[in-house]
C-alpha cells in the first residue's frame, strides 16, 4: 500500500512541477509568420536572474525552508559555485532530479525553477514533499548564462558551450563525391550559446 501512496506521490509531484514550467510558457497557435505575441516577442534579459542573484536567492531559501537543504556539489571552469538544492524526507523514497540551463541560452528554465523552490517552502506544500525526494540544480552551466564561453584552449569545453571557432567544423566531413551542403551555420555562435 505504501508503494502505491509513493508512486502516487511521485507522479503528483513530477506533474505537479511540469505544470509550473509550462504556466510560464503559455501557449502560442503558429498562423502564417509565425506567433503572434502582439509585440512581446523578445525576452527583456534585464528581468532575468544573474548568477550572483540565483545564489542569493538560494540562501535566502535555504535559511527560511527547514526542507531544504543547499549544497554546493562543485565549481564551473570559470570557477563558480555549482549549487544543489535538495529536498530529502527518506532515503528509501524515489527520488527526482531537475536539471536547469544546462545550456547557457536555457535562461527561463531557471527562473521556472527558482518559482518552483520557492513554492516548495510553503506549508501547503510539506504533503508533496513526504513521499518522495526531489533534488534541483537551478543553474547547472554559469559560465554559459553568464555569457562566459570563451575558454582557454587548453580547457576541455563543458557540454553546452560553444568550442573555439578554429576547432569547430562548419559544415559536415564526407567522402562522398558530391559537393557538400552548406552548413545552416554561417560562422562562431554571436549570442550567448
Amino acid at each position: 500500500m505504501r508503494s502505491i501512496a509513493r508512486s502516487a506521490c511521485t507522479v503528483a509531484l513530477a506533474g505537479a512541477l511540469l505544470l509550473t514550467g509550462t504556466l510560464f510558457t503559455g501557449s502560442a497557435a503558429a498562423v502564417g509568420e509565425g506567433p503572434d505575441y502582439q509585440g512581446n516577442e523578445t525576452i527583456r534579459t534585464s528581468i532575468l536572474s544573474t548568477y550572483d542573484e540565483v545564489v542569493d536567492f538560494l540562501k535566502t531559501q535555504d535559511a527560511r525552508q527547514d526542507a531544504m537543504e543547499l549544497e554546493v556539489i562543485g565549481q564551473t571552469v570559470k570557477g563558480r559555485d555549482i549549487h544543489l538544492v535538495k529536498y530529502l524526507s527518506d532515503p528509501g523514497n524515489p527520488t527526482i532530479l531537475y536539471l536547469a540551463q544546462q545550456h547557457g541560452n536555457e535562461q527561463l528554465t531557471t527562473e521556472a525553477m527558482l518559482h518552483t523552490i520557492k513554492s516548495l517552502g510553503s506549508p501547503s506544500k510539506e504533503s508533496l514533499l513526504k513521499d518522495v525526494n526531489v533534488l534541483f540544480i537551478p543553474m547547472f552551466n554559469a559560465d554559459g548564462a553568464m555569457g562566459d564561453v570563451n575558454f582557454p584552449s587548453t580547457a576541455t569545453s563543458p557540454p553546452g558551450n560553444a568550442t573555439s571557432p578554429a576547432t569547430t567544423p562548419t559544415r559536415p566531413t564526407s567522402t562522398a563525391t558530391t559537393s557538400p551542403r552548406p552548413s545552416p551555420r554561417r560562422g562562431p555562435c554571436t549570442r550567448t550559446c
